[in-house]
């Protein structure tokens, strides 16, 4: 049973982060970050990282985080937790390590292709915060992580997760996906195709790609309609008219119609 006497106290405030109640644990979780806190009192929050709720262990996360007292370590154990909400937050705090610590961001890699369809949507957000130094540093081990997660069902926002993982280069990740030996998502492509048209190189192998693509005709048309759509750079674009000319051969009016908008 709960009185609120319980929350005049750290010791109360830390045992209700237990508490059955939503209201208890919520005002415990805003007294405690109001609070300072003993070494001895931060070490009987950390052990609330190992109960056997779900929701005390989410609480010592945040609080823990929000004091700066969590370690890579905890933040690794938290990222392999039972629970997919436990795992899915400590993605979210794992973003400040994620640059600086090889471990956390090894963890997050694998999370993309989680149990989970929420975990799998924000590993990728969080490897979108990626400073874009660390991305080509990393980015064959981020594009083999992009690929297994997008083998895995997917919504829109699955979608728009891995298309911001891929924001550098979305063009390269549009050639892998397009090749793949599974099934190629033509929303993740068009997706790719409309952050692609920041300049000509990224249009050129969009393009070049789309030349052998197995995805059908009305996939392809709307993968140009994306692309043209978020072309936003002036230049030449000699080096495109070849795959233009390859893709008008093909016959369809529909994706002529494309092109043609798209020469434009």
């Amino acid at each position: 049973s709960f009185t609120i006497d319980q929350l005049k106290t750290v010791e109360g405030m830390i045992m209700s982060l237990s508490h059955t109640n939503q209201w208890v644990r919520r005002t415990a979780h805003r007294l405690l970050m109001e609070t300072d806190l003993s070494q001895d009192q931060l070490l009987n929050l950390s052990n609330l990282l190992t109960s056997e709720l779900p929701m005390a262990r989410l609480h010592a996360l945040w609080i823990l985080d929000g004091k700066t007292q969590l370690s890579s370590a905890q933040i690794i154990t938290a990222l392999a937790d039972a629970s997919p909400a436990v795992r899915e937050n400590a993605l979210i705090v794992s973003e400040q390590l994620v640059t600086t610590d090889v471990a956390v961001l090894n963890k997050v890699l694998t999370l993309t292709s989680d149990v989970d369809q929420r975990v799998r949507m924000q590993a990728a957000l969080s490897l979108s915060t990626l400073p874009q130094a660390s991305f080509i540093q990393y980015k064959e081990q981020i594009f083999d992580a992009l690929q297994m997660a997008s083998s895995k069902p997917m919504d829109t926002w699955n979608v728009s997760g891995i298309t911001l993982a891929a924001k550098y280069s979305p063009a390269e990740f549009f050639k892998k996906h397009s090749a793949s030996s599974k099934m190629v998502s033509p929303e993740l492509l068009g997706s790719l195709a409309a952050i692609a048209g920041s300049s000509s190189q990224n249009t050129v192998l969009i393009l070049n790609t789309l030349v052998e693509s197995p995805v059908s005709a009305d996939s392809k048309r709307t993968i140009l309609d994306q692309l043209t759509q978020g072309i936003h750079y002036s230049g030449t674009t000699a080096g495109a008219i070849g795959s233009i000319q390859k893709l008008e051969k093909s016959g369809d009016l529909a994706i002529i119609s494309s092109l043609a908008s798209l020469r434009k």
